[in-house]
């Protein structure tokens, strides 16, 4: 019995002194999968609501041509186009910028007077972009809607009393 512990002995311990560090292939440490980000880029919805927009008599819902690229909002006559804040709603995980300015919906103000070039922005860096246009209607009275037609943009945006208008 003692010649087999010595054996045994002497067993382990060629067998200990025979591995080397080398001989172990460590482990290999589990590089995690890079996650994939949305290329989600599109302008969902866009409104005007009287909560945020004192101002407006109702609120306004733009209509969104998803084919064009391009949001047309109406709003009544007379109404200040100038400083309003959009409700808006883009992908999930997308931004809006108009330039270069971050927008954020319910707080930031715009002014609708001109055209607005909208940047949606996905997660992965890609964007899309959308002209936002916006219509004031003419006024109902014929005559009025007449001068405003006939002497264009400067009329309605010198802001003349109708009293004037009808006597021009």
């Amino acid at each position: 019995m003692k010649t087999i512990k010595k054996w045994a002995l002497v067993a382990t311990t060629v067998l200990a002194m025979s591995c080397s560090k080398d001989d172990i292939t460590p482990t290999p440490t589990p590089v995690p999968p890079t996650p994939t980000l949305s290329d989600a880029k599109v302008l969902t919805g866009l409104q005007f609501t009287q909560l945020n927009n004192p101002n407006l008599t109702a609120s306004y819902t733009a209509v969104i041509d998803e084919t064009a690229k391009t949001a047309k909002v109406i709003f009544p006559y007379q109404t200040n186009v100038s400083t309003l804040k959009p409700n808006f709603t883009v992908s999930d995980k997308a931004t809006l910028k108009i330039g270069a300015d971050m927008q954020t919906s319910n707080s930031s103000v715009w002014n609708l007077t001109t055209a607005l070039t909208l940047t949606v922005t996905a997660e992965n860096g890609t964007t899309q972009a959308y002209v936002l246009t916006t219509v004031v209607e003419l006024p109902s009275d014929p005559i009025l809607a007449d001068a405003i037609t006939h002497f264009g943009k400067a009329v309605y945006k010198a802001d003349f009393p109708v009293a004037k208008l009808k006597d021009l």
